[in-house]
């Protein structure tokens, strides 16, 4: 193919929004297998407490915006389903709007929907059929809210967008707090009893990690998170379920279950001295996207080395730079001037949402290596590790805090 047949099919391989998209999981890398990274792999961790549990678990998975929590939780399914257990992935936002407050009474109903989708997406069959049970066991007028004919209705949007369902789901959920506990954890009870008693259920709950506000909503919207997993602690405990709840790195509810922590990809160590493994991890995840895995005809080793240290090891940034490459390289290979132009892009989306406030914390960060320096900061320090400013690496005793390579020369 000529320069240009490369980069159109080189292009749609490097998209960041891959998510679930099953014709993308050819390009997962198993960057773990080294045995230098060995240590920072959370699967066989989460794995493990769950075959090790006795009927039940709850774990909290958190992480920087664009770490890879999603692609290794999709891998974690894979195993447990080689395990022989049954998983059900649910995308919480399909239900919320994440800049938004949680919604306290609509949240167990979201994930007694989604859990319902999971397992069987058709509305006219169990278990979304038990769903609609579970609404009339709460005194829901199902035909006002879902409607007449379950068989053609998609319970997200419902959840998501129908006042007068947010309305009943209120009222259910406040009229007896233990009563809807009951019915919550009866209608799972009810699914349960029509699978395969010998195949154990594990529920993943992804992307509460993406509840965030900004400037005067922050505080007001890590409340609502804070608020909704305390007082459904005991709600969020499903019997004979094992459930993992992908939080915000500011939420920790040590009674609720086991918390880790995904961090970026170790390119380097504190004092700047580069991790070769973690770099070479990279440049896999590159080669895998290419064409022909020929990464070297659109950059020079030297050159891939520079565009995954601008990166920081997070995977969302190393792909928009290849990205904003593809599209600046007009010939092959890409020049350091065509790669000062993709970091200028890259750097100019950060840059313009930053205030002064957050450049000094991000300077004192860069000092320290440390973050959570005081609750008066809290909200600039959320909203910078939201937008990818400051990330979190670990080392072999402890994790640590560094700005972004593309923004440290604003510093």
């Amino acid at each position: 193919m000529d320069d240009r047949a490369y980069r159109k099919a080189f292009y749609p391989a490097v998209d960041v929004q891959q998510g679930i998209d099953p014709r993308q999981r050819e390009y997962y890398v198993p960057i773990y297998e080294r045995p230098e990274m060995r240590a920072y792999d959370l699967v066989p961790k989460l794995r493990d407490a769950i075959d090790f549990s006795v009927a039940e678990s709850v774990q909290l998975l958190s992480g920087f915006r664009g770490c890879g929590k999603t692609s290794e939780l999709l891998r974690l399914k894979g195993e447990l389903e080689g395990l022989g257990y049954r998983v059900a992935y649910l995308d919480i936002e399909d239900f919320f709007n994440t800049r938004l407050p949680l919604d306290l009474a609509l949240f167990p109903h979201a994930l007694a929907a989604g859990f319902a989708a999971a397992l069987d997406k058709d509305p006219a069959r169990p278990p979304m059929r038990r769903f609609v049970e579970f609404l009339r066991r709460l005194r829901f007028d199902v035909t006002a809210t879902v409607g007449t004919d379950i068989a053609q209705v998609e319970i997200a949007p419902v959840v998501r967008d129908d006042l007068t369902f947010a309305a009943a789901a209120t009222a259910a959920f406040k009229t007896n707090r233990r009563t809807f506990r009951e019915e919550f954890h009866a209608f799972f009870a009810d699914v349960l009893a029509g699978l395969d008693a010998a195949q154990p259920v594990v529920l993943i709950v992804d992307s509460i990690d993406h509840w965030r506000g900004s400037g005067e909503t922050f505080e007001t919207v890590r409340e609502s998170v804070d608020v909704a997993f305390t007082e459904l602690a005991d709600d969020l405990k499903i019997p004979n379920v094992h459930v993992i709840y992908t939080v915000p790195i500011y939420l920790d509810i040590p009674t609720l279950g086991n918390r880790q922590d995904v961090v970026n990809v170790k390119l380097t160590d504190e004092g700047g001295i580069e991790f070769e493994p973690g770099i070479a991890a990279l440049r896999d995840v590159l080669a895998r996207r290419a064409p022909d895995n020929d990464l070297a005809r659109l950059i020079s080793d030297a050159d891939t080395r520079r565009l995954i240290l601008a990166s920081g090891g997070m995977f969302r940034d190393l792909l928009r730079l290849t990205r904003a490459t593809l599209l600046e390289a007009q010939t092959l290979p890409a020049d350091r001037a065509v790669l000062d132009r993709a970091e200028m892009r890259i750097r100019e989306g950060y840059a313009t949402t930053l205030s002064r406030e957050q450049l000094d914390i991000l300077k004192d960060v860069q000092r320290t290596h440390e973050l959570f320096t005081s609750r008066e900061r809290n909200s600039d320090e959320a909203s910078l590790i939201t937008l990818g400013a400051v990330l979190r690496y670990p080392n072999a005793t402890k994790t640590w805090y560094a700005v972004h390579p593309l923004l440290r020369p604003l510093l």
